[in-house]
């Protein structure tokens, strides 16, 4: 049977998380959750042998084997319980009872061996809201039979009342409330009643309105008030006072008498403020005012803002005047403003440009102006209207930080200072492209080809920022072999950016040198005069190639020759074409195909062929006129005369020693003259 009720007792409040007496009709240890281990098996029996009630359980060990009667119950952290059980063992057999958990592990009591029934209990605080086992245990043979068992958590009751309610009202913690638990209960008087203490059974346990304590048993309390029957005049109203951090304010005063009276008055300002009963000195944080024979004159009371209250605005504040059975109050308020440091030695760092508007670093200085021994710390910001150079007079913020001795910032001012914030130009980097040259070129061509690579900006800045038009200068001459290596090109001026926010890091670009292709042109060309001997154009401009040149010599419009490096001999057309080797700067190149002639000599250029046929044959040389020849001449290309003959025939065959280009001169007898160029080839 499970049962959940609140039990009262003159020590505690113990609530009843579970119970069993194992008497309901249908119930079985199964029922309410009991499980075994161990022993022998676990039974109800009737009521010949229970506690209370019709049944209890009852269960046997073996020899040397332990026997346990455990069911599992859900405690809350923090709280605190009793288990308990009626039990009785068979001849004096040795038995406990525990609780085991993963938080609290497993307790048990020492070992019970009555043999009529008796209740035990062991007590434990939960650490964890868990699920816990509570067992009774048993080693040996024997019977122990259980009853009656109580799972109980454990309380205290508070109450609290006024002695009586027209007087005054209690409130705070009061009911049922778990050990250990801090309990604060306030006294509030009714008007025209003041608080006199607290009692508990008659007895006083405290004086002050507001009472706290720690939950360790029952309590009953009781606030004591009583009618205000003794009085307090006041007279004279408080200005609102003002100062600075560090000095006290000018003093105001009020008057004070009282009448009737049990007990001195004691006067007491609030925070921030001290009183006095002497206007220069004697300044606290409470006077007295003693009664002489239940009265007090007519007494000034100086009131002043301390010289430590701390700055700030003190609105509304009371002096409170006590005496036993009456109080009254003096309103009060006041400023107290911030003390005013100075600051010397500060200074602003030189920063780089980096796009924002941050100063660089500040250097603080030293502060002076404090109270006593305190002291207090600042930081420092300046933020510019420009995050551009060459910088600005900036103005400097300065925040206190809490330091040393009590000084805290929130008492203290520092004004602003102001300071040249100057801002250095950033590095941009300049970087020259590399170039791939032909040898010869002009050194005024590589620097107009120049380009480059910005790079390193700050910020949001890209090249859009940049202005002017680069100049480059460059190691490289027209005359730098191929091959050498270390020859450079780099920007040399004109760049610029906005508001000039950079200073230009020239990276030099590389120039790389190849060869040339040489322009080759045949020199002299023209026309020839036949002389026996091979000629020809044999001269070439090669554009400064070093390299061999060669020539290469062919016939064409149908004079026949070979190509070959000889210049030719005979009268004809011919083409001739130079051709350059390389070089450690040049390509090898060849000219365009040039034409030039073989020509006869010019004395002998005007022949008239006329009527007369001239062939050759071989080595004869064949001619047929239509009339008688009277005469026949040959002569060389020198105009010798090689062979005279007078036929008066009109034909005549002339044999001829060699090859060549010859003259041939005809006379016949109607006296017509020919003069003919012939070509004898062998």
């Amino acid at each position: 049977m499970l049962l959940l009720c609140t039990v009262f007792t003159n020590a505690q409040t113990l609530t009843t998380i579970f119970s069993d007496n194992f008497d309901a009709t249908s119930e079985t240890l199964n029922t309410n959750g009991w499980v075994q281990w161990g022993g022998a098996t676990i039974s109800l029996i009737s009521s010949a042998t229970s506690n209370s009630g019709t049944h209890c359980a009852q269960f046997g060990g073996k020899l040397n084997t332990s026997c346990y009667l455990r069911k599992t119950v859900s405690v809350t952290a923090g709280k605190t319980y009793i288990y308990s059980a009626y039990t009785q063992a068979a001849s004096g057999k040795g038995h406990t009872l525990g609780y085991n958990s993963t938080a609290l592990g497993d307790h048990a009591t020492s070992t019970f061996t009555n043999s009529a029934w008796g209740q035990h209990s062991i007590t434990f605080k939960a650490t964890a809201s868990e699920q816990l086992d509570i067992y009774v245990y048993m080693y040996s043979t024997g019977t122990v039979w259980v009853d009656d068992v109580l799972l109980q958590q454990e309380q205290w009751t508070i109450a609290a009342s006024a002695n009586n309610g027209a007087y005054g009202s209690v409130s705070g913690t009061t009911g049922l409330t778990d050990p250990g638990t801090s309990v604060s209960l306030t006294a509030t008087p009714s008007s025209g009643y003041y608080f006199v203490n607290w009692t508990e059974g008659g007895s006083a346990v405290s004086v002050s309105s507001t009472y706290t304590f720690t939950a360790s048993s029952d309590r009953t309390l009781v606030a004591n008030f009583a009618p205000v029957s003794a009085s307090i005049t006041l007279t004279g109203t408080l200005s609102s006072f003002s100062s600075t951090y560090g000095t006290a304010s000018t003093a105001q005063s009020f008057s004070v008498a009282g009448s009737s009276l049990t007990t001195d008055i004691i006067v007491t300002p609030p925070t921030g403020f001290e009183v006095s009963l002497s206007s220069g000195s004697g300044y606290l944080s409470s006077v007295t005012l003693t009664q002489s024979l239940g009265s007090v004159a007519t007494t000034p009371v100086y009131v002043r803002l301390k010289a430590t209250a701390p700055a700030a605005t003190y609105s509304a504040a009371n002096i409170t005047v006590n005496t036993t059975g009456s109080s009254q109050t003096e309103s009060c308020s006041g400023t107290v403003a911030k003390k005013a440091l100075s600051v010397t030695g500060y200074s602003i760092a030189s920063k780089t440009y980096n796009g924002n508007t941050a100063s660089g670093t500040i250097t603080v200085g030293t502060i002076t102006g404090f109270v006593g021994t305190e002291t207090v710390t600042a930081t420092a910001s300046c933020t510019l209207s420009s995050p551009n150079v060459y910088g600005e007079q900036g103005t400097i913020v300065f925040t206190l930080v809490n330091g040393t001795n009590g000084g805290l910032a929130s008492n203290y001012s520092l004004a602003n200072g102001s300071y040249w914030a100057p801002i250095s130009q950033a590095q941009l980097n300049i970087t020259t492209g590399n170039q791939t040259v032909t040898y010869g070129t002009a050194a005024s061509a590589v620097t107009a080809a120049g380009a480059y690579t910005p790079s390193g900006f700050v910020g949001s800045d890209n090249s859009g920022v940049m202005t002017g038009t680069a100049t480059y200068t460059t190691t490289y001459t027209n005359t730098t072999p191929v091959g050498t290596t270390g020859i450079t090109i780099n920007y040399n001026t004109g760049l610029n950016t906005t508001y000039g926010n950079y200073w230009m890091n020239k990276i030099a670009g590389t120039i790389t040198i190849i060869k040339a292709t040489p322009t080759v042109t045949v020199t002299p060309v023209g026309t020839y005069i036949y002389n026996g001997s091979p000629q020809g154009p044999n001269a070439a401009t090669t554009g400064g190639s070093t390299g061999t040149v060669t020539y290469s010599y062919v016939g064409v419009s149908g004079t026949t020759y070979a190509a070959s490096a000889t210049q030719p001999t005979e009268v004809g057309s011919y083409t001739v074409t130079a051709s350059v080797a390389s070089d450690a700067n040049y390509n090898a190149a060849s000219s365009s195909a040039t034409a030039f002639t073989i020509d006869v000599p010019t004395a002998l250029n005007n022949v008239n062929l006329s009527n007369i046929q001239i062939l050759t044959n071989n080595k004869k040389l064949l001619i047929n006129a239509s009339s008688l020849i009277s005469s026949v001449s040959v002569y060389d290309a020198f105009g010798r005369e090689m062979v005279r003959k007078l036929p008066n025939n009109t034909s005549v065959s002339i044999d001829m020693q060699s090859a060549g280009l010859y003259i041939v001169e005809t006379k016949l007898e109607n006296g017509e003259l020919s003069r003919n160029k012939f070509m004898i080839r062998l």
